[in-house]
């Protein structure tokens, strides 16, 4: 890659120093970030509508209006704003929509399944029967068997798009390294992996996957930058759930990392059910 990362250190005092000189607008709704060399407007949000949901986006430097924005050392300002202004080029480039769309199906497996989980359903209904219908999202069944690389395979064609030879990743639990390192050995592209010492020895399997793979990990001596979040948060918490719920209610478990944050999505997706 173009910048070297390994010695980038975050401060707290460095993040609260930049959030100090954000200055609020008034009437235009936005917001400007003044230093003792430069001033940067920011404009107000603009909404973009499509035919599925309603989105909210940056118009300019990446800042949300009055909710901030991305803060991040100045060394990687450049960088990421190359990788920004080529990722609004992917978006309207068929070609590349097509190659993309060709890598989730055929190489990725999408679209994943939504499955009724007939026996789940059984067990959570109540003397009388009743009970809600339970259905999950198999996005275990993607390729490397996690969500990871339904980002990793896009966020890799844009690194060689860019013409970078060379990806680095972080990971908590190993999947995301897995996607990663499965999607640069796809594209023929070098891939560093760095992975919490003590999540590789609890992790043997994913370890073992990403060496597989071709990628090199090294040690980064800090426990749970990337904590992985399991799907098993969401099953155990149908034990409290379920029994709160009216008859023929229907509960959707997401098997990915956040899989709450796509609940509205879903819900505008399918309005009528």
């Amino acid at each position: 890659m173009a910048c070297n990362i390994s010695n980038v250190v975050k401060s707290p005092a460095a993040a609260a120093i930049a959030r100090s000189h954000i200055k609020l607008g008034t009437a235009t709704g936005s917001a400007s970030l003044r230093t003792k060399k430069k001033t940067m407007s920011v404009v107000k949000m603009q909404r973009v509508t499509n035919d599925q949901n309603k989105t909210i986006k940056p118009v300019n430097g990446g800042k949300f209006g009055k909710f901030g924005g991305k803060f991040v050392p100045e060394s990687l300002i450049t960088c990421l704003g190359k990788l920004e202004a080529e990722f609004n080029l992917v978006l309207d480039d068929p070609h590349f929509q097509e190659e993309l769309e060709v890598a989730l199906r055929d190489y990725v497996g999408r679209e994943t399944p939504l499955y009724y989980a007939e026996r789940l359903t059984e067990h959570y209904r109540n003397e009388e029967g009743e009970g809600p219908e339970i259905y999950i999202k198999r996005e275990d069944l993607n390729h490397c068997g996690a969500h990871k690389m339904n980002n990793a395979i896009t966020q890799v064609m844009i690194a060689k798009r860019m013409g970078r030879n060379s990806v680095v990743a972080a990971t908590g639990a190993g999947q995301h390294g897995v996607a990663t390192a499965a999607a640069c050995a796809k594209h023929g592209l070098h891939c560093t992996i760095f992975m919490g010492s003590k999540d590789i020895d609890k992790q043997p399997s994913n370890v073992l996957l990403i060496n597989l793979l071709g990628a090199y990990k090294r040690l980064c001596r800090l426990e749970g930058i990337f904590p992985s979040l399991e799907a098993s948060h969401a099953f155990a918490y149908l034990d409290k759930l379920c029994p709160s719920l009216p008859n023929g209610c229907k509960v959707v478990v997401n098997c990915s990392g956040r899989g709450d944050k796509d609940a509205a999505i879903v819900f505008n997706y399918h309005p009528q059910q």
